[in-house]
């Protein structure tokens, strides 16, 4: 009975402090305390909570704006690439062939 009694108080320890520091602000409406994250350029970026007034689907939609506007350019390098470089008559490339 005695080793079940350590783990057991552990475990509602951690269910406490999850509930004190998490669900408690949640239900309040602060969140959760999360780190504020850099860019690239290391300057500071948004910090979703409570303490920004800016919405983050905004910074999610220019990041999928962006991304989708990466792969249309990687989508036009590919057929730039594959129209220089077609393969022989064969369809098989040979040592001394380019790629």
């Amino acid at each position: 009975m005695s080793s079940y009694v350590l783990p057991l108080l552990a475990t509602a320890a951690a269910f406490g402090l999850t509930y004190v520091f998490c669900i408690r602000p949640m239900r309040q409406g602060n969140g959760c305390p999360m780190p504020q994250r850099q860019s690239q350029a290391g300057t500071q970026t948004q910090t979703y909570g409570a303490a920004t007034d800016a919405d983050p689907s905004d910074a999610t939609d220019a990041e999928i704006k962006r991304l989708r506007e990466e792969v249309q350019l990687l989508h036009h390098e590919l057929d730039l690439s594959s129209t220089a470089a077609k393969p022989p008559a064969g369809g098989r490339l040979r040592k001394g062939d380019p790629r």
